[in-house]
């Protein structure tokens, strides 16, 4: 299965945590912003949806690391000390382009650039989850909670 998956890009980034969230969002595609309103950040990580998938961290206001990895096939599984993993799917249908995203808009920098158009799953995987928690709200930290996201086509 993921033996003969191809790592094909990586981006390696941090990204500001507003509302406790942040998107990896298709440009020009459907605004995922209020998918997935009122969902728990305590059980879950991710919510896929028609134009990317939400991202539910365990604390508001910090900036967490962040790799982002497209797999030509499913992604063998990253061992380490991971709080929580989580799959969804998602659709495109625009541009076939993602981006990391804040809930507010602000935008990363690089681009993570997919095949083609249609149906992917993600692999979402979360550490550091409960020293963030501890380090309070608006603190502004950053490096405590880890995330690593894999993509492939579904």
């Amino acid at each position: 299965m993921a033996a003969s998956s191809k790592l094909r890009q990586t981006v390696d980034t941090t990204v500001l945590i507003e509302y406790s969230q942040f998107v990896l969002q298709e440009v020009h595609g459907p605004d995922i912003a209020e998918v997935g309103a009122g969902e728990d950040p305590g059980i879950r990580l991710a919510i896929g949806a028609d134009g990317g998938v939400k991202f539910l961290s365990a604390q508001n206001d910090h900036y967490p690391s962040v790799r982002l990895e497209l797999w030509s096939g499913p992604a063998p599984p990253e061992p380490g000390d991971w709080d929580l993993t989580e799959e969804e799917t998602f659709t495109v249908g625009v541009t076939g382009r993602l981006m990391l995203m804040t809930m507010m808009g602000e935008e990363s920098s690089d681009e993570l650039v997919l095949p083609g158009l249609g149906r992917y799953v993600i692999r979402a995987q979360a550490a550091g989850r409960a020293a963030a928690r501890a380090g309070g709200e608006g603190a502004f930290f950053e490096g405590v909670e880890r995330w690593l996201l894999q993509v492939w086509p579904g």
